[in-house]
């Protein structure tokens, strides 16, 4: 872990295959991460150092902000029961809204919705849309 800025930047939300986004938004701040390894040693204490500084290099390159890292981390110490927990363990901990394009909430109208319980928002100039219930509950922008 040497030689990292202060704070690092999540500025983009990453959209999968199946049409989804990250509820999580904001930044990394190192010494946040730093603190919830440290909790994550006394949860798991034969981890070693060398973990912590590749589980820093993952979560950098998986864009994760504060709060995405603690709830993976509180979510292995809740659920995890073998001895050592693996990187992937945490790196894969994530919670996503489902992106609906224009024609799947028609679909979803047609099926019983209202167009009341959708909001849009715009991904690189592309308009989805989200449950609102969904977009007020994770705070999620009107454009990415």
């Amino acid at each position: 872990m040497r030689n990292l800025p202060d704070s690092l930047q999540n500025i983009s939300q990453q959209i999968t295959q199946n049409n989804s986004i990250s509820i999580y938004q904001g930044n990394l701040n190192v010494k946040f991460a730093i603190d919830q390894f440290k909790r994550l040693k006394n949860a798991f204490p034969n981890v070693s150092p060398v973990f912590n500084d590749i589980l820093m290099e993952r979560i950098k390159e998986n864009k994760f902000t504060n709060q995405r890292l603690k709830d993976a981390i509180d979510n292995l110490i809740d659920n995890f029961c073998y001895p050592n927990p693996s990187i992937s363990n945490i790196i894969s901990f994530d919670k996503r809204v489902k992106l609906h394009p224009y024609g799947e909430v028609c679909e979803l109208v047609y099926n019983g919705w209202s167009f009341e319980d959708f909001a849009h928002i715009k991904i690189k100039g592309k308009l989805f849309w989200i449950t609102k219930a969904e977009k007020e509950q994770y705070k999620i922008l009107d454009e990415y």
